[in-house]
């Protein structure tokens, strides 16, 4: 499951040819909204959280569940919040409608 969600997520950027990078943000060219990205507006995000809950269940270790809440609070405030305050000036009133319309999974 993670690895189909990187692979369409990684696709989408490659055909739309903007930048993949998390930490280029402002090299952002287009929005993207539809296949993967019409279910979350991060699905890079989500399919490295399902690798952290993949190894969870694998380990059968109660504590290990730390890992993916962890993540999921480190990657919304450090990196998520980040990118949508770049990506608002960029795309304005397209962007706000698209994250109204596609609820954060992750």
């Amino acid at each position: 499951m993670a690895s189909l969600i990187a692979i369409c997520s990684l696709w989408q950027f490659h055909q739309t040819k903007t930048t993949i990078s998390p930490l280029a943000t402002k090299k952002t060219s287009r929005l993207i909204t539809k296949v993967i990205y019409s279910y979350s507006p991060n699905p890079m995000y989500l399919s490295l959280w399902w690798v952290l809950l993949s190894w969870f269940l694998w380990l059968e270790k109660g504590l290990a569940i730390l890992e993916p809440i962890c993540f999921i609070m480190i990657i919304n405030q450090f990196q998520i919040k980040q990118e949508e305050r770049v990506l608002l000036p960029l795309f304005g009133k397209p962007y706000q409608q698209y994250c109204q319309r596609v609820r954060l999974l992750i």
